[in-house]
């Protein structure tokens, strides 16, 4: 059941919430669908020196519209600010399984609040390397109210079907597991009111 990682995150995500919708000209952008299944690869680890959570996101040309919709739900000083933090980050190509309709609702201004919460989804309060994973299956707390459900006990680690394609590409202030598929959370977490943001203090 997870219980090391799941009792590290649960504690942290007590000091970690969402970011207050800025009234600013940022545009909302794309963001999340139901889970998709699982592809029976294995996960490549690949370590990145130096850099934010954003700045290595950023200088990875897979992780382009991640950064697109973090940097539209003012997500930037959240990945930024003190870990450590561990993001489950759609590839290009997970983003682009998605319906136009669905994106296009999403990138709409008003909306900016849905989009945090898809991606903040995606954010695992505390350090889970895929080595912890492994072998295991259980719930892990998630950014928001909602859980997460990762499986080890395969090939490949999957986080609610999805699967993680590469691991462990780190960060100054935690990793990242990059996914092939975007996460939505359930209705009554996305319906929940995201609280204003508070950089969680660092477990080390």
């Amino acid at each position: 059941m997870l219980k090391p990682i799941g009792a590290v995150c649960a504690a942290f995500a007590m000091s970690l919430s969402l970011p207050a919708v800025a009234q600013t000209t940022a545009p909302a952008a794309p963001a999340a669908n139901a889970t998709t299944s699982a592809t029976a690869t294995t996960a490549a680890t690949t370590p990145v020196a130096g850099g934010t959570l954003i700045a290595v996101a950023k200088a990875d040309p897979e992780l382009s519209t991640f950064v697109k919709l973090a940097t539209a739900a003012n997500l930037d000083e959240t990945l930024a600010g003190q870990g450590p933090l561990t993001v489950l980050a759609p590839s290009n190509a997970a983003f682009a399984k998605l319906p136009a309709a669905q994106l296009a609702d999403l990138e709409k201004r008003e909306n900016v609040a849905q989009l945090q919460q898809v991606l903040m989804y995606h954010i695992i309060p505390g350090a889970a390397p895929s080595s912890a994973f492994k072998g295991t299956k259980g719930d892990v707390p998630s950014a928001t109210p909602a859980k997460l459900m990762v499986d080890g006990t395969g090939d490949t680690v999957t986080v609610n079907g999805a699967a993680v394609t590469r691991a462990d590409v780190t960060a100054s202030n935690g990793a990242i597991h990059v996914i092939d598929a975007v996460l939505m959370p359930p209705a009554a977490s996305a319906a929940a009111t995201p609280t204003a943001p508070t950089p969680a203090p660092s477990t080390n």
